[in-house]
């Protein structure tokens, strides 16, 4: 979430990925440019949140610690969400009982689907 201090979306970028995941990444690595924006849905709609994704490569080995905000992390290897054998659909059962069936890829115990998959979707596009 952007904050007063933060001078524009990379500012946002950088302080959010330090706080969550203590990845500094004006140290360990360099900015590839921006993805397309992504709106966030929720079972009653579009909420009034718009998530503008930034790409950066590391210029070496980082080693991610989560905050409290955070319950854990895993690298995804894009070959094989590009390669089409993660594909999957994702049964997700919402409020009021209303069931939903979403694309997502599935790697090992992890789940990757909404806003996250999208995302990925997006870099996997322009790569």
């Amino acid at each position: 979430m952007a904050q007063a201090e933060d001078a524009d979306s990379i500012a946002t970028a950088t302080r959010e990925t330090q706080e969550e995941v203590g990845i500094d990444l004006r140290v360990s690595a360099r900015l590839l440019g921006p993805l397309d924006q992504v709106r966030a849905i929720t079972h009653r709609g579009v909420r009034p949140m718009v998530v503008e994704p930034f790409v950066f490569v590391a210029d070496g080995v980082v080693t991610p610690s989560t905050s409290d905000e955070v319950t854990g992390t895993f690298w995804l290897p894009l070959s094989e969400a590009a390669s089409g054998r993660l594909n999957e659909l994702h049964l997700y059962k919402g409020w009021f009982g209303v069931t939903g069936r979403f694309p997502c890829w599935r790697y090992e115990s992890h789940i990757i689907w909404g806003l996250t998959y999208d995302m990925l979707k997006g870099l996997l596009k322009l790569i």
